[in-house]
């Protein structure tokens, strides 16, 4: 139906219609709840916290006031991206996700995820080494356990769609066993991927200063 004298409805009334449910609509805001101690954390000192939008006014305190406390100690990182308000939810959804992703990586347990990174090191058989003189290795990075990663890389597991891999061809033909005596100190623990992969290349340069041939990083699959 087109808008016009025709229909008896002007257009100015219209847009003064639509201004007005502008302003009296409630803004969005991301808000942070700490959730109880009792539940599962991926660090034990650091909090599990709810990542969340609502809306309401800037004046509801009950829903605004223990998020901005959690924002004010979070860290310099996360004092620079405000809560709100926002006028359209997918600016806050922008917003969420980036304030997950600091607290993720500072450790905080987010929306229940507990997993955490670690960098692994499996040994090849040296018998097809390029150099037989120097041991042959493969590093890689997962969240998964480091025995059930090993175990995807010889299954040759693929995504569910069956066209992406999952696994290193190097460690699938001649992957021999996990090398824990060849894994990063303790506490080989990362909260990011960027930290993670960067631990990886930190640890392929070490091995690689030590006389390894090292296959891996993120050049193929983790």
């Amino acid at each position: 139906m087109r808008l016009g004298r025709d229909t008896g409805f002007e257009l100015a009334n219209y847009r003064d219609l639509l201004y007005e449910q502008v302003e009296v609509s409630l803004p969005y805001w991301v808000v942070i709840d700490e959730l109880s101690k009792d539940l599962p954390r991926k660090d034990p000192d650091l909090p599990n916290v709810q990542v969340r939008i609502v809306r309401c006014e800037a004046t509801d305190t009950f829903q605004l006031e223990n998020s901005a406390t959690l924002f004010a100690g979070a860290s310099d990182s996360l004092a620079k991206l405000h809560p709100g308000p926002f006028g359209r939810r997918v600016d806050a959804v922008k917003q969420k996700r980036k304030i997950s992703s600091i607290l993720s990586g500072l450790g905080f347990t987010i929306n229940g995820d507990t997993s955490v990174r670690g960098v692994y090191v499996i040994e090849l058989d040296q018998s097809h080494a390029p150099v037989p003189s120097q041991p042959w290795v493969y590093v890689g990075e997962t969240s998964k356990l480091f025995e059930t990663r090993f175990e995807e890389h010889k299954a040759g597991k693929r995504t569910r769609s069956g066209r992406g891999r999952l696994f290193s061809k190097v460690v699938k033909d001649y992957g021999v066993c996990l090398r824990e005596d060849l894994y990063p100190p303790t506490p080989n623990r990362y909260y990011s991927l960027s930290s993670s992969e960067a631990a990886e290349r930190l640890w392929i340069l070490h091995l690689k200063s030590r006389g390894f041939q090292v296959e891996g990083g993120h050049e193929e699959q983790g």
